[in-house]
């Protein structure tokens, strides 16, 4: 048990570190990282440089596709925009407990980042 928390901690900071520099750079993020599904959701952060459809999606480290949102954006520029994942599958089952992979596309332009699952 002791060796879960620890990575748990360490999960955490290290996503509390690479969300403080993606906000700063104004890259893709999710706030709060990690998060507890059940008690909160995440908002994902992006931007995007040229109008059309965003698509993001959130895979297990092994591949499979999880969640997934299409936003159309007609405007562009320096603001950040967002979409709230509540931690749930496309069946709307709460999924497990670990890392998962952001993947955000617009265009020809792409972004990865994880995002932490407590719950």
């Amino acid at each position: 048990m002791r060796d879960i928390r620890t990575w748990i901690g360490i999960a955490a900071l290290l996503a509390l570190a690479s969300t403080a520099a993606a906000a700063e750079s104004q890259a893709s993020y999710a706030a709060p990282n990690p998060f507890h599904v059940g008690l909160e959701s995440t908002a994902i952060y992006y931007g995007i440089a040229t109008a059309g459809t965003v698509q993001v999606q959130v895979y297990t480290l092994q591949g499979g596709l999880v969640w997934q949102s299409s936003q159309q954006e007609s405007a562009t520029g320096p603001a950040l925009r967002h979409v709230t994942w509540d931690g749930r599958n496309g069946a709307g089952a709460p999924v497990r407990n670990g890392v998962y992979v952001c993947r955000i596309t617009s265009g020809k332009q792409s972004e990865t980042f994880k995002i932490a699952v407590l719950r």
